[in-house]
């Protein structure tokens, strides 16, 4: 799981355009980032409430991204992958255990490597 984190903080890193005019849907996804990352602190600190919360967070940046703005192959990528996202998020929040919430992270975290190659 520590591969995954590491891969995306790296795609997250490479991917990210650095200029002054950033566009809508830049913020937005940059905030689904942040988002996803106190996430996984969350988790990394067996903090099954705090996890739940985080989850309910990353739910409102997922579906505030203005994802109509975006070319239509990535428009495309993102619906599918951003459908994957949400279920997986919701698992994560009616997850009984910590164990189930790191099984349904990792569901957050494959579609999320997707959208950012």
């Amino acid at each position: 799981m520590k591969k995954i984190f590491l891969m995306v903080a790296v795609m997250a890193i490479f991917s990210t355009q650095f200029s002054f005019a950033e566009t809508k849907t830049d913020v937005a996804l940059n905030q689904i980032l942040k988002a996803y990352f106190d996430l996984k602190n969350a988790l990394a600190t067996d903090s099954k409430e705090v996890a739940v919360e985080k989850s309910k967070v990353l739910l409102i940046k997922i579906e505030e991204v203005p994802h109509k703005e975006l070319p239509e192959t990535e428009h495309q990528l993102w619906m599918e992958q951003s459908a994957l996202m949400t279920v997986k998020a919701k698992e994560l929040i009616v997850a009984q255990n910590i164990a189930a919430q790191r099984k349904a992270f990792e569901g957050i975290s494959n579609p999320l490597i997707k959208m950012l190659k």
